[in-house]
């Protein structure tokens, strides 16, 4: 070896692996990395510690290698449970915290060459996600209404699905935060990336600025008459007893939420794919402007997004086809000529159907203090208000449902076959 080798070879060290851990800790504080990053790269460090002590092998830098840290990972699959996606996820953070553990102790001087360079990811199934339908969204609401903590859980549900801010985001919220005179909320600094983004509340063209922006008002009215102290300081969502909710309370308080509606799978990020399916079905094209709004956003999962988004574009312009909503012609006019096909040689125009319809109702004007049938972002149906031949079966089934609970709403609607089509539901 010559004299160049011998002193670009790394300094002998005593150091261990768990002296190594110890030093990436250091490494991400200086860095200023969040307490949450901080303590997922000790879990799965700590995981291959207890594999090799189950497995008594020496906690030496040498066991970080490509043999140890494969075997390592047929362990933890059996350890981990099954987790999301089968225990997947967690397997492919297990293998990426290693390496990125064995990179770092490379660029230190620690190891010569780190030993997992050539270890690959572990592959994770991908799965569809599922905004909710407007039917479930209707339903959850309902159940936020029938809740004993109605303020608050209805405050939470409106924000998240008109948002798309992540569950942790909405319970690190604090009031300084909130700004419903401006209808906008600053997110992002105690969440994922820690990147502050500024998001718009409500709706300007709406009363009081628009449900969300009432919900919350409600609910922190609530707040400040609540008799008793308070012990979650600024922050926005409480618990009954006072004390600031955590992302896994919040996610229970959909869940719980989601179980009294009837509603499967009913978790907090499901809200974010709604929000950002109907944003881009809006604002077609606009990944950009949602990843303003939402954050950050994987190039697979934003791909989704689109796909989601173009399909409910999709829909909607069959349903306003003007090909599929002229009237049928009662007789077709043919220019005679040659190459003219003849009227008797073409299939027969049937005549349309005549149906008698009952004189229209005098309007109404609603009583002060009723619950209006709403048709803002498509959360409750739309009640159409001139007859339709054939009832939309979501439509029908949707207002089937809000019947059955408030029994006055039936009285509204003015269309004689969706008022049958409903009747024959209940």
């Amino acid at each position: 070896m010559t004299a160049l080798a011998v002193a670009l070879q790394p300094a002998p060290t005593t150091m261990d692996l768990r002296d190594a851990s110890t030093l990436h800790q250091l490494a991400l504080q200086a860095e200023g990395r969040s307490l949450g990053t901080q303590q997922l790269y000790l879990v799965y460090q700590r995981k291959f510690l207890e594999y090799l002590d189950s497995r008594r092998i020496p906690a030496t830098l040498d066991a970080l290698n490509l043999a140890t840290v494969r075997a390592s990972l047929e362990w933890f699959r059996g350890q981990a449970g099954p987790g999301a996606r089968g225990g997947q996820v967690a397997a492919r953070m297990f293998v990426d915290v290693l390496k990125i553990w064995a990179s770092f102790l490379e660029v230190e001087g620690v190891l010569g060459e780190s030993p997992l360079r050539k270890l690959k990811r572990v592959r994770v199934a991908q799965v569809l996600r599922r905004p909710f339908a407007e039917t479930e969204l209707t339903a959850l609401w309902g159940a936020c209404q029938a809740s004993r903590t109605r303020a608050r859980d209805e405050a939470l549900f409106l924000l998240l699905l008109g948002t798309g801010m992540r569950i942790g985001e909405a319970m690190t919220l604090t009031l300084d935060k909130l700004d419903l005179d401006q209808r906008r909320v600053i997110v992002g600094l105690d969440g994922k990336g820690r990147r502050e983004r500024l998001i718009p509340l409500g709706d300007p063209d709406k009363r009081g600025g628009g449900r969300t922006v009432l919900a919350l008002r409600t609910y922190l009215r609530e707040l400040r008459e609540r008799p008793g102290p308070s012990h979650g300081g600024n922050r926005v969502f409480l618990s009954r007893d006072g004390y600031a909710l955590t992302p896994d309370a919040g996610t229970d308080i959909i869940k719980r939420l989601g179980a009294a509606a009837g509603v499967d799978n009913c978790i907090p990020h499901r809200l974010r794919h709604s929000f950002a399916t109907h944003y881009l079905s809006i604002h077609v094209g606009d990944e950009l402007g949602l990843r303003e709004i939402i954050g950050h956003v994987s190039r697979e999962v934003l791909s989704q997004y689109v796909h989601l988004s173009r399909a409910t574009v999709a829909e909607r312009a069959g349903r306003a086809s003007l090909a599929e909503t002229i009237g049928t012609p009662t007789k077709a006019r043919l220019r005679t000529g040659q190459g003219a096909q003849r009227q008797e040689d073409m299939d027969p125009v049937p005549a349309p159907v005549q149906v008698a319809l009952p004189p229209p109702r005098e309007e109404r004007r609603p009583r002060r203090g009723g619950t209006p049938i709403g048709t803002a972002w498509g959360i409750v149906p739309k009640l159409p208000s001139a007859p339709s031949a054939a009832p939309n079966p979501d439509t029908v089934q949707a207002l089937a449902e809000l019947v059955r609970a408030e029994p006055a709403q039936l009285g509204k609607i003015r269309d004689p076959a969706l008022l049958r089509a409903v009747m024959a539901h209940l």
